[in-house]
């Protein structure tokens, strides 16, 4: 069966094949294609189409929190006057 844009589908097994008319082919060639399938069809697909998405897409970053950062770097301050430090820091802000 053939529908007004060329796709066919073969009712026997449900395949959809694009008509070969030497242009390539857009997403509206699939969105009509896809009107043409049974909702079975259609979750076949869905589940085709999230692992190939899952195959190729990286993983995503696990969250982070702020609190990870907790002590991070402390060995370098360990030997410093935070007082210190700070009253430094603003007086080159006036100086």
């Amino acid at each position: 069966m053939q529908n007004q844009n060329g796709i066919v589908k073969d009712g026997r097994r449900g395949d959809v094949s694009m008509p070969d008319n030497g242009r390539e082919l857009g997403i509206t060639d699939y969105q009509d294609a896809l009107k043409t399938l049974t909702r079975d069809e259609l979750e076949r697909l869905h589940k085709a189409l999230l692992e190939r998405l899952q195959s190729i897409t990286p993983p995503a970053a696990a969250r982070r929190s702020l609190l990870d950062l907790e002590g991070l770097g402390a060995e370098m301050w360990g030997s410093l006057d935070a007082q210190l430090y700070v009253d430094h820091e603003r007086d080159s802000w006036t100086s």
